[in-house]
């Protein structure tokens, strides 16, 4: 929630059918049928998508991005 709030950029493992680790700005959270997800774009593939929020674990905001919405350097400051 917080980073959606403050625009700021997560890194976090996600484990739906094998374990990655992605980048993603999110921009809204949601609850359907039980299941809470975000819609988020992942930063490193510059494709937007719908991830399922209980399979998401390690969640670090990132300080100091560049640019949100878009590619940039960051540096992880914060682990939740």
């Amino acid at each position: 929630m917080q980073s959606i709030l403050e625009e700021k950029r997560v890194q976090l493992l996600y484990k739906q059918y094998h374990t990655r680790e992605v980048l993603l700005q999110i921009a809204e959270l949601f609850y359907r049928e039980g299941i809470w997800f975000c819609s988020a774009l992942d930063v490193t593939n510059k494709q937007w998508g719908t991830y399922r929020c209980d399979y998401m674990e390690e969640i670090k905001i990132i300080e100091n991005a560049e640019q949100t919405h878009t590619s940039g350097v960051a540096s992880v400051s914060r682990v939740l």
